[in-house]
């Protein structure tokens, strides 16, 4: 059952909770994607920005759909990023920055996952698009906080396996600490994004 079925059944004439919100996000992988898709699915309308060339890199990622375009058929970039429109655009050049506040400017929340000081050394970080857009809700996810000691450092789901001690507890007793089959790690955060969104 598609979304927009469920919804109106459920309350006629509703596209959800979360109908007429409008998210910009400029995410990437899983994480960050994937608090977007819980708005999404919730009634918002999430307009997801990729990189040109081949988009999101979660559109590489095996396993693949039979018979796709080769950029939409990775079964995980469907499944995370359903429910939203995509646009290309270069946040790394002024030309894409300036349409960045430009859209931002018609939106009620922005989603970002880039290291910490990225999108404020664009020019698109909090304290930029508020003022523009004051009442903005900014929700930045990153792997290790936007302040505290490893800030600088990237973090991906199988970082965050190891250093919480998931890994030491997956497997069997004899062979080393193992990742989870799934990025368990970004569902979480990425569930967690959108709550606190």
């Amino acid at each position: 059952m598609r979304k927009e079925e469920f919804y109106r059944d459920a309350i006629p004439g509703s596209q959800g909770p979360l109908e007429g919100l409008r998210v910009l996000e400029a995410t990437n992988y899983a994480a960050g994607p994937f608090a977007g898709t819980l708005l999404a699915d919730l009634g918002a309308e999430s307009i997801k920005i990729d990189v040109p060339g081949t988009g999101d890199f979660l559109r590489l990622t095996p396993p693949y759909v039979p018979s796709s375009s080769e950029l939409d058929r990775s079964c995980y970039h469907l499944s995370i990023n359903r429910n939203k429109k995509n646009i290309t655009l270069s946040l790394r050049h002024p030309e894409g920055q300036e349409l960045f506040r430009q859209l931002a400017r018609h939106t009620d929340v922005i989603i970002e996952n880039f290291k910490p000081g990225t999108m404020d050394r664009w020019g698109l970080g909090y304290r930029d698009i508020a003022k523009i857009k004051p009442d903005i809700v900014y929700t930045s996810i990153s792997g290790f906080g936007q302040y505290g000691p490893l800030h600088h450092k990237p973090g991906y789901d199988s970082i965050g396996q190891a250093m919480g001690g998931l890994m030491s507890i997956n497997g069997y007793p004899d062979t080393p600490p193992t990742r989870t089959g799934n990025a368990m790690i970004d569902n979480i955060t990425g569930w967690q994004g959108a709550f606190g969104t």
